[in-house]
């Protein structure tokens, strides 16, 4: 919000505010003078109905310290009993009349607009009335009160929509830093994928061709020399570098920019399930809805998330079979599941080769405020659950099944 503008509109309150309590004092202490002054006969009522009006003034002002609710039934009554002091008084006493002129501007801060409004009109009118029938008509009777009504109804409600005004330029400042985060983060978030990028080209184009290349050498020569001393340690070498290798092209594509873009979560993941993950024979089913309303950082994190666990089940469950099911139960969360009939583990076991990918997997949940929860027995296979909870924006009117 523009910092000027409101600080404008709030020195402008505050002035206002501070005129028209100055203002109300000096026409109560001109009251009692003129009072003095003139001596009528009536002076202790005229002094009484004057105090009177300072109290209930007094206490209408300390109704801001209240709760929404008191303030709500009191204001109105409060503001009755001002109207009406302030009649009786100037009925008793014409230059009390004068004083419609601040009463007028407190009916306008304290009340509705419409109640304001009529608080205002039934104030001016029964005081012009009221001088009117008991001390004679007379041109400033008539025009000072409703002259100073119509410029507190007008310059009170101006206050108020300058007020409005200031209020939904406060929320719109906010609305606009917000974007602004999410592009900052948006940015970062374009320059670490670019990162991983990078070094998913070089480890491709380096560590992955030295391996390729070393396996390739050690394949030939399990060819040529089968009977070698050293075939034995040859083989084990052989298999090290193909392990090493196959690990690397996971790095690389976990470091490889997301194709959830151009492809979409669930062409990606049954593409990943008949491809990289169905080494072995292992068989992946994938139950994954249309997901294209779901934020790309989401999408993001559900393909990574799908990704590490599926890396473990590959290397360290000896499964037959695994299911990834993704359902949306609500329009402010999504769920994931990732289930195998693997060999299990002991979750109160030592950390074990695994370890490192669920941490990494409770991490990346972390990161998003979910929650991710991992049910195992050994030789019962093992039940990845994750809650993701989606940004406000993206909370449309779409539910997906629930998984069975």
């Amino acid at each position: 919000m523009d910092i000027g503008h409101r600080g404008r509109a709030v020195a402008i309150e505050v002035g206002m505010q501070i005129g028209i309590q100055v203002l109300f004092a000096g026409l109560v202490i001109f009251t009692i003078a003129m009072a003095f002054v003139l001596s009528p006969p009536h002076l202790a009522r005229i002094l009484m109905w004057t105090a009177l009006l300072i109290v209930v003034y007094t206490t209408l002002m300390g109704t801001h310290v209240m709760d929404r609710s008191r303030r709500a039934l009191w204001r109105p009554l409060l503001v009755a009993a001002l109207v009406i002091v302030s009649v009786v008084l100037a009925i008793d006493f014409p230059y009390a009349a004068y004083l419609t002129i601040p009463l007028s501007f407190v009916y306008v801060d304290h009340l509705a607009p419409l109640q304001a409004c009529v608080a205002v009109v039934v104030g001016a009118v029964a005081i012009v009335l009221a001088v009117g029938l008991a001390r004679g008509w007379s041109v400033g009777g008539v025009v000072g009160p409703v002259a100073g009504a119509t410029v507190a109804v007008v310059v009170g409600l101006s206050l108020k929509a300058m007020e409005v005004q200031a209020t939904e330029l406060e929320r719109l400042n906010g609305d606009l830093l917000t974007v602004q985060k999410r592009l900052a983060a948006s940015q970062r978030q374009a320059g670490v994928l670019e990162e991983r990028a990078r070094l998913a080209r070089e480890i491709h184009d380096t560590v992955s061709q030295s391996l390729s290349s070393i396996g390739l050498l050690l394949s030939a020569v399990e060819r040529t020399a089968p009977d070698h001393p050293a075939i034995e340690q040859i083989h084990l070498a052989h298999r090290a570098s193909s392990e090493a290798l196959s690990e690397t092209r996971g790095l690389i594509a976990e470091l490889a920019p997301p194709t959830v873009a151009r492809q979409g979560l669930p062409t990606v993941l049954e593409r990943l399930a008949v491809t990289t993950w169905s080494i072995g024979g292992l068989h992946v089913d994938v139950d994954c809805p249309d997901t294209s309303d779901l934020p790309m950082e989401i999408q993001t994190v559900l393909l990574r998330l799908c990704q590490g666990t599926m890396s473990n089940v590959v290397r360290h469950a000896h499964a037959n079979h695994a299911s990834i099911t993704i359902v949306r139960p609500s329009s402010d969360h999504v769920l994931l599941r990732v289930s195998d009939d693997g060999i299990g583990m002991d979750l109160k076991a030592p950390a074990g080769d695994g370890s490192f990918g669920l941490q990494a997997i409770r991490q990346r949940v972390e990161d998003v405020s979910g929650d991710v929860s991992i049910t195992s027995k050994p030789g019962e296979g093992t039940i990845v659950n994750v809650d993701l909870p989606l940004p406000a924006a993206s909370r449309v009117h779409h539910c997906l099944r629930e998984p069975s």
